[in-house]
C-alpha cells in the first residue's frame, strides 16, 4: 500500500496510485487497496510536510525521493517502525518529493544498502521493507553467491560478505517476493593516497601506483591481494604513474613505471620496471634535466614491436610544461623511449593537462604494427604505429563521446576488444568497441576513476576492471549487455514486478558469465493476444528438442513472434509471457522455449526469434503439468538458451544445450540443467560461459 505525495515549494499536491508499480502506459495495472483516511498537512512552524493515516498493519516505512517512480526509489527510509503518522522537515527546501507509505502487506522491496563496496567479512544492512521476522526466511546472494543473514526485523536485513565472493548484483529474497539491493563491489584495496595507476599482469597479480605527499604510502608502487586488502610493496619512485605489462613477453610480467612531478625542470623523466616478486631496476630517462624536462604523465608497451630494442616500444606521454626547458604547454609530446639511443616523438600536439594519462597498445591485429590509444585532458587518440610519427587514426571527444577526463585506459583481449576508459570527470568508466566506435556508459559507485585495467578469465572469456579512484580499488564487472523486449499477453495472470523479480534471478546467473540482461526502456509492455493467449503446440512430441526431426515452429508461434508484437531493436530478444502453452492433447504444460535460427534453420533472428513462457507452468509443479521446479530461473534459463551456440555443442547428439558440452550431464547448481530446484540457477560451467561469450549472436547490444 503506497501514497505518493509531491511536495513544492509553499504547495501542496497529492497523488494515490492504486497500484504496486509505476507502469507504462500500455501495461495492465494491478489493484492494491489504498490505506486508508490518509490525510497530508503541513506545519509552517516546524517547516515539516506532515502525513498521518488510519491504522492498518505496521510496521510502516515511508521514503522520500525525488523521482515519481516508486520502482527507481534509492533514497533512505526516512520514518521506520511504529505509528501512524510522519513529519518530514523539508517544507521549505524548493524541491519536489514524493513519497511512498509501506505497511506490513507490502511485497520486500529495499530501499537503501548501507554500503556498495567492501570486503570478505564486513557487516551490510539493507534497509526497506516486507523482510521476514524469522530469519531463516530471508536469503541474500551476491552475484548468485550465498551471504549469511546475520539479522532481520520487518524493515531492515543484515548480511555478512562471503569469502571468494565477486562485484555483481545483490539480491534479497523472503517468503514475500524479491527485490535488488543494487550492486556491491570488491574493494580490492584502500587507505592510499592519490592512486596514479593499476594493473594486473599475465599470471593475474595486481598492481597499484601511488603519487601523494605520505611518508610510508605515497610515490609507491604495490601488489594487493585482493582477498585481503593486503599490499607489499614492490618499487618505488616520485609521484610513480604507468604500469603497463610485458605481459606473455621475455621476459615476462614486469610493470613500468615513470616519475610524473611537474614543475621542476630538473625531472629527467626516470622510467623503471619490476616484478611482483619486486626486484625494482632502472630503465632509463625520458628526457635531460634543465634543457629537457620529461614529466611521465602515462606510460604504454608494446612488447613485440621490436624495432626500437628487444624490450618493445615504451610510449611515454610526456606532459612537460616547463617554460625553461625544450616543452611547451602547447605541443606535449607521445615519445618512444628504447633502452639505448635516440628518442623518437611518435605523436605531438596533445594537452595533457594533470597527471595521470593513459596510453595502452591494441597488439591484436594480425599485422606487425598496432594501435595506440592515448588519452590527454579531454580526449582519447587513436594511432596507427607503422610510420613514426604514428598516423591518427580516430579521435574520441565530446560532444559524440562522452569524455570530460579520461585517465588511464585499459583494452579487453579479443574476440571482442573494447577500449575501457577511467574518466574522471565524469565518475565513471566509458566503453567504445573500436571496430565499431559505438560506446557504451557503465557506471558503478565511482569516485574520480583515474585508473584502470582488465583482468581476463581465458577459460571463460569474462573480464573484470580493477579501477582506482584516489584511495581505494573496485573490482567492477565488464558485462556484455542483452537487451529484452518483455510482452505479456492480457490475461496472462503476471505482473510486472512478477516480471522483474525473474529478471533479478537471471541476472544472478548470467553474471556468472559477465553478461547482463536489461529490459529495453525498462518497461513491460502488455498487449492483447487473442487466441494466442493459449497456445496449442500440436504438432511437437512431450520429449522432442531442437535438432529432432519433429521439432519445428507451428503456425500459433510464427503469429505470437510476429510484427507488430517485436521490439523496433532488432538486436533485442523479444520475451512473450502467455497463460499456457502447451502439447495439444497432452496435459503437460511446456514451461519455456527459446525460438532462435540455430535450432529452426531457415528462419531470420532479427525478425522471427523470441522466447515464449507459460505462466501457468511457472505457478504449478504438479504431477499433472509437470515443470521440474524451475519457477524463478525460467527466464534466465530461456536468455542462456539464446545466447549458446548450439552449434557447436557437439558431445551430444542432437547438440543439447542442457548438458555440458562434452554431451555428459550438468552438476546441480546449474541454469541449465532442467531438473535443478527452484533455488539452484548458477551458471557456473566454464564451457558454458565460453560458449556464451564466443558467440556473436544478434541479441549482442552492447558496443
Amino acid at each position: 500500500m503506497r501514497l505518493l505525495h509531491s511536495m513544492p515549494l509553499a504547495a501542496l499536491f497529492l497523488l494515490l496510485a492504486s497500484s504496486s508499480s509505476v507502469l507504462a502506459d500500455t501495461e495492465e495495472p494491478t489493484s492494491v487497496p489504498p490505506i486508508p483516511t490518509l490525510l497530508v498537512s503541513k506545519n509552517v512552524g516546524t517547516g515539516e510536510v506532515v502525513l498521518s493515516w488510519s491504522s492498518t498493519t505496521g510496521p510502516y516505512a515511508a521514503v522520500r525521493d525525488t523521482d515519481s517512480n516508486p520502482n527507481n526509489y534509492t533514497s533512505t527510509i526516512v520514518a521506520g517502525v511504529g505509528g501512524v503518522t510522519f513529519a518530514d522537515p523539508v517544507l521549505t527546501d524548493g524541491v519536489n518529493y514524493f513519497y511512498v507509505i509501506e505497511d506490513e502487506n507490502a511485497p520486500t522491496r529495499v530501499y537503501s544498502v548501507s554500503s556498495n563496496a567492501g570486503v570478505a567479512g564486513q557487516s551490510v544492512t539493507v534497509s526497506g521493507i516486507g523482510f521476514a521476522g524469522v530469519l531463516a526466511d530471508n536469503t541474500v546472494s551476491i552475484a548468485g553467491i550465498p551471504a549469511l543473514v546475520t539479522g532481520a526485523t520487518s524493515t531492515t536485513l543484515t548480511y555478512t560478505i562471503p569469502t571468494q565472493w565477486v562485484s555483481g548484483e545483490v539480491i534479497v529474497g523472503t517468503p514475500k517476493g524479491v527485490n535488488i539491493a543494487g550492486q556491491l563491489y570488491v574493494v580490492g584495496t584502500d587507505s592510499l593516497p592519490a592512486i596514479s595507476s593499476v594493473a594486473v599482469d599475465s599470471i593475474g597479480t595486481k598492481f597499484v601506483a601511488t603519487t601523494g605527499t605520505d611518508a610510508s604510502l605515497s610515490d609507491r608502487v604495490f601488489t594487493f591481494d585482493p582477498s585481503t586488502g593486503n599490499r607489499t610493496q614492490v618499487g618505488a619512485l616520485g609521484e610513480s604513474t604507468g604500469l603497463p605489462t610485458d605481459a606473455s613477453g621475455s621476459p615476462t610480467n614486469r610493470v613500468y613505471y615513470g616519475n610524473a612531478t611537474t614543475g621542476n625542470f630538473n625531472n629527467a623523466g626516470t622510467i623503471e620496471r619490476t616484478r611482483s616478486s619486486g626486484g625494482e631496476a632502472l630503465y632509463r630517462a625520458c628526457g635531460v634535466a634543465v634543457s629537457d624536462p620529461c614529466y611521465v604523465f602515462g606510460l604504454g608497451l608494446d612488447p613485440d614491436l621490436t624495432d626500437f630494442g628487444t624490450d618493445g616500444r615504451v610510449y611515454v606521454a610526456d606532459g612537460c610544461t616547463f617554460s625553461g626547458g625544450a616543452c611547451s604547454s602547447t605541443d606535449q609530446e607521445v615519445l618512444i623511449v628504447p633502452p639505448t639511443g635516440g628518442i623518437q616523438v611518435f605523436a605531438d600536439g596533445f594537452n595533457f593537462g594533470a597527471s595521470p594519462r593513459g596510453i595502452v597498445v591494441d597488439r591484436t591485429p594480425p599485422s606487425f604494427y598496432h594501435d595506440v590509444y592515448i588519452s590527454d585532458s579531454t580526449s582519447v587518440s587513436r594511432y596507427n604505429s607503422s610510420t613514426v610519427p604514428g598516423t591518427l587514426a580516430q579521435k574520441y571527444e565530446a560532444p559524440t563521446y562522452p569524455l570530460v577526463s579520461p585517465r588511464q585506459l585499459a583494452l579487453t583481449p579479443p574476440p571482442r576488444e573494447r577500449l575501457l576508459i577511467a574518466d574522471s570527470g565524469l565518475g565513471r568508466l566509458v566503453m567504445i568497441n573500436p571496430a565499431t566506435n559505438a560506446l557504451k556508459v557503465l557506471n558503478p559507485p565511482l569516485t574520480s576513476p583515474r585508473a584502470v585495467a582488465i583482468e581476463h578469465d581465458f577459460g571463460t572469456n569474462v573480464s573484470v576492471a580493477w579501477v582506482g579512484e584516489p584511495t581505494r580499488v573496485l573490482k567492477v564487472p565488464v558485462y556484455k549487455t542483452v537487451y529484452l523486449k518483455v510482452w505479456i499477453a492480457t490475461g496472462a495472470g503476471i505482473s510486472v514486478e512478477n516480471v522483474r523479480e525473474f529478471l533479478n534471478h537471471a541476472n544472478a546467473s548470467l553474471a556468472q558469465c559477465g553478461v547482463e540482461a536489461q529490459l529495453r526502456d525498462n518497461r513491460v509492455t502488455y498487449f492483447d493476444a487473442g487466441a494466442l493467449l493459449d497456445l496449442a503446440v500440436f504438432d511437437v512430441g512431450i520429449t522432442a528438442g531442437c535438432g529432432d526431426s519433429n521439432f519445428h515452429r507451428t503456425q500459433d508461434e510464427i503469429d505470437l513472434l510476429a510484427a507488430p508484437r517485436r521490439s523496433s531493436v532488432s538486436t533485442d530478444l523479444n520475451v512473450y509471457f502467455v497463460k499456457r502453452f502447451r502439447h495439444g492433447a497432452v496435459t503437460a504444460t511446456r514451461i519455456g522455449e527459446t525460438i532462435t535460427e540455430d535450432c529452426f534453420v531457415g528462419m531470420n533472428d532479427a525478425s522471427e526469434s523470441g522466447v515464449i513462457i507459460s505462466t501457468g507452468a511457472l505457478q504449478k509443479n504438479t504431477a499433472s503439468e509437470p515443470v521440474g521446479g524451475r519457477t524463478i530461473w525460467t527466464l534466465g534459463h530461456e536468455i542462456a538458451h539464446a545466447l549458446l551456440d548450439r552449434n557447436t555443442w557437439t558431445g551430444a547428439s542432437p547438440p543439447d544445450e542442457h548438458k555440458k558440452r562434452s554431451g555428459a550431464a550438468l552438476p546441480a547448481l546449474n541454469l541449465m540443467r532442467p531438473d535443478a530446484s527452484e533455488f539452484q540457477g548458477l551458471l557456473n560451467e566454464a564451457d558454458q560461459c565460453l560458449n556464451i561469450n564466443d558467440d556473436i549472436t544478434i541479441f549482442r547490444a552492447d558496443p
